[in-house]
């Protein structure tokens, strides 16, 4: 079996661990009655951070032709997050 295979097999299964443990834990809380509520300013945050490494790669690969599509989504993905965080921003919760 190719090494590549191994890696993917791995990366899928701790992956899908990863998924159930968090489904797993979504159900408890429901039962538990826990509600939090979405803290928007980490939307933005981290879409401000996305769309930063994103216009990095960017830039370092039109420099070095190398083609930026490795990267696009990073800038993208930051763009929606940043989306979101403003179109919700009155939601944000306040850090104390």
């Amino acid at each position: 079996m190719n090494p590549i295979h191994i890696a993917v097999i791995i990366i899928a299964s701790i992956a899908s661990s990863i998924a159930l443990l968090g489904a797993w834990l979504s159900k408890k809380r429901k039962e538990l009655g826990i509600v939090r509520k979405t803290d928007y300013r980490v939307f933005f945050t981290t879409g401000a951070v996305l769309m930063l490494l994103g216009a990095v790669g960017i830039t370092y690969m039109f420099f070095s032709d190398i083609p930026y599509i490795a990267v696009f989504p990073l800038l993208l993905i930051g763009t929606i997050y940043i989306t979101i965080g403003l179109n919700n921003k009155e939601m944000w919760v306040n850090s104390k």
